[in-house]
């Protein structure tokens, strides 16, 4: 006879989960109301964890408040038995856009309208919220705001640069601005490079023009050292050792 199962799973403290996804560093906190029942090997977990207000999502140097929502579990799993919970929340996060900054001036009360006086640079302030909903961990769907009012594809860079398209791409695609916006792909080529031959730093720097900046460093031995300092594109490089 298969063994059941009936367990609840109440808890009035907080549950803490902090875990990295990708690029992302959770530290979330839940109140949990759960239910474990069924047989062994084919139980089902329903219920729900309510994420707490101390919870948050790090991307980058960027932060994001969780605001409300929970994890529902309703019994649904995929191929193996292992759940999938309906997630529904919202992020909240403010920061400096790194490259826009406004001129205003301030005027001195004993002057004529058209005296300025002095002239200081202030970077607005953006604030966005993600609304984030779906089955996790592969269907989920999101939508974004912010204030000052942006389209999507600048909501994303900001997200991940913090600065919109138009900023990265002034000055004719600048190479800081194609670093910025390149930066988490470029992370993981220089870090699967090194740990596949062994190197100890590539550095890859994007340029204008479809080009790239490569340097690679390597101490063979306390009196070898060999780097490589090239253009990929322009078919020229140089070695020393």
């Amino acid at each position: 006879r298969n063994l059941q199962t009936n367990l609840n799973i109440s808890g009035r403290d907080r549950l803490k989960l902090v875990n990295s996804i990708a690029n992302a560093e959770l530290h979330l906190e839940f109140k949990t109301d759960l239910k474990l029942s069924g047989p062994l090997g084919d139980m089902d977990l329903v219920g729900e964890m309510t994420f707490l207000d101390k919870s948050r999502v790090y991307y980058g140097d960027r932060r994001f408040d969780v605001s409300g929502g929970a994890l529902l579990f309703d019994g649904y799993t995929d191929d193996q038995g292992v759940p999938w919970p309906f997630i529904d929340t919202r992020l909240e996060t403010e920061f400096k856009s790194r490259c826009a900054s406004r001129r205003r001036g301030t005027l001195d009360a004993t002057q004529t309208q058209s005296t300025l006086v002095r002239t200081i640079d202030e970077t607005p302030t953006i604030y966005m919220n993600l609304e984030v909903q779906g089955r996790l961990p592969l269907d989920i769907n999101y939508t974004m705001e912010s204030q000052p009012s942006y389209d999507q594809r600048d909501q994303i860079s900001l997200i991940v640069t913090g600065c919109s398209v138009d900023e990265l791409m002034a000055g004719n695609g600048s190479a800081p601005g194609l670093e910025l916006l390149f930066r988490p792909v470029i992370s993981l080529v220089e870090r699967n490079v090194e740990e596949r031959f062994n190197i100890d730093d590539v550095d890859l720097i994007p340029t204008p023009g479809g080009n790239a900046d490569i340097l690679v460093e390597d101490e063979v031995s306390d009196r070898l050292t060999w780097t490589l300092d090239a253009t990929i594109g322009s078919g020229e490089a140089t070695r020393q050792a």
